[in-house]
């Protein structure tokens, strides 16, 4: 065994040696001699021999890669008890080694969640539902809170798609039915205990000292809005039916009745504008706020709960809007012109039609506010980013022209009118309007030149 992990060792070293200093025929070799120990068999006593010996982060990943494909490809001739041995010892080794590279802890996390999922195939439901309670249990100590999050954000990235066939050498149907399993009680148990992480969380201070805590609770936050709870298609399938990938309304069952709540909504803008100096965490942040505007399905009781819920969440954006117009900056313009659009899209005219006029009249004013602050932002600044929110902006009332039938149409052709207007005047040149025709001199000069020059 010493043996080959000095030949291991070798190899690792001359595939992250730059070209100069090793040839050709050298990398080549080392890299069939890694292949071919990647597709070894029984490789799981020479793989916990090398994450317990070796210092080599490239060696340790390797080595979890190996055990990941050994274990799928090998499964039929493992019992439930080296099974689980191998998950515990996995497991094991991530909560004493959390300091390691973070692409190591997930590859090893990946396989175990790889094999929670795989295990489905023989055993009862049950299982997964302990294995989720472990993971949340977890989430109670300060010093196993980052391995619960971490286990719980790979348990959600295997489980939240059926399209998975080559990599976990499952059927489609299988993956499936570990989707809809995951969705009966232990998703619904994650959230629970992911926001009482957040308020846990809120509480202590600083910020920063717990950011890593935040990135990774928030993440986990958006892939339990963001799950589909239809039957998901793989995406070769989606693309033949023309099917939207990008845009996925929450529609839970009658269970997550919690999402309707308003201390929900409240505590992701609170979230929202604790993390204002933060851009990584309020993106994710605010993406959670954009699938929450989503919600529909069975969670509502009737219409009245609907119009209630997605009055609160009009208000709620109206109020960040508002506060990102007085804002010198842009940061947040895009951000929240996406929340408007998806808005617009998850809801339907009459969804929109139920709230009150004032509150409509309310939206449009602050849309129109931050409209007007794009085309002004947009004539000053020629960078590409300007650009996507101009044209977000632009579908954001081209969706609102579209439902002029239905809607009130009295304010909203005098906020139409003062957007076309501004729109114009930041795209004609002076006298008529305010762009800097400079710009329109160095695009032209780029793009001719006289043949003489």
């Amino acid at each position: 065994m010493d043996n080959i992990l000095t030949d291991l060792a070798n190899a690792a070293s001359i595939m992250n040696a730059p070209p100069s200093a090793v040839g050709v025929d050298q990398r080549k070799q080392a890299e069939n001699f890694l292949l071919k120990f990647k597709k070894s068999d029984k490789p799981y006593a020479i793989c916990k021999r090398i994450l317990e010996s070796s210092e080599d982060p490239y060696l340790h990943f390797l080595a979890s890669s190996t055990l990941k494909e050994g274990i799928m490809r090998e499964w039929a001739m493992l019992g439930n008890e080296e099974i689980d041995q191998l998950r515990d010892y996995l497991l094991n080794y991530t909560h004493h080694h959390l300091n390691s590279h973070t692409y190591v802890l997930r590859q090893m996390l990946h396989v175990v969640a790889l094999i929670v999922k795989r295990s489905l195939l023989t055993r009862e439901p049950a299982y997964l539902q302990g294995f989720v309670s472990n993971v949340c249990s977890l989430f109670k100590s300060p010093t196993t809170l980052n391995l619960g999050l971490e286990i719980a954000g790979a348990l959600l990235a295997e489980f939240t798609v059926a399209d998975k066939t080559l990599s976990s050498y499952m059927s489609y149907q299988h993956n499936l039915d570990c989707k809809k399993a995951i969705e009966g009680d232990g998703l619904y148990q994650i959230f629970v205990c992911t926001v009482e992480v957040i308020n846990q969380l809120r509480g202590a201070t600083p910020v920063e000292q717990h950011r890593k805590e935040w990135i990774q609770v928030m993440n986990i936050l958006y892939s339990v809005l963001s799950w589909d709870f239809g039957v998901i298609l793989s995406k070769r399938l989606a693309q033949m039916s023309n099917l939207s990938l990008s845009v996925i309304n929450l529609m839970p069952g009658s269970q997550w009745s919690v999402l309707k709540e308003e201390h929900v909504l409240s505590l992701l803008v609170e979230l929202y504008r604790l993390f204002s100096s933060d851009r990584e965490i309020q993106h994710v942040t605010r993406l959670c706020i954009v699938q929450l505007g989503t919600l529909q399905g069975s969670v509502f009781d009737n219409q009245d709960e609907r119009v209630t819920f997605l009055s609160q969440y009009i208000a709620a954006v109206v109020r960040l809007v508002v506060r990102a117009c007085e804002l010198p900056g842009s940061e947040e313009d895009h951000g929240l012109a996406l929340a408007v659009r998806q808005l617009l899209w998850a809801n339907t005219c009459q969804d929109l039609k139920n709230i009150h006029v004032s509150l409509f009249k309310e939206f449009l004013a602050a849309l129109t506010e931050l409209s007007l602050k794009v085309f002004l932002n947009s004539s000053r600044d020629t960078e590409e980013n300007t650009e996507d929110v101009v044209d977000v902006i632009l579908d954001v009332w081209l969706t609102l022209n579209q439902m002029m039938d239905t809607l009130p149409r009295s304010p909203l052709d005098t906020c139409m009118l003062r957007v076309v207007e501004c729109y114009l005047n930041c795209h004609l040149a002076p006298p008529v309007g305010i762009r800097d025709d400079s710009t329109d001199l160095e695009e032209v000069s780029a793009i001719w030149l006289p043949p003489w020059e």
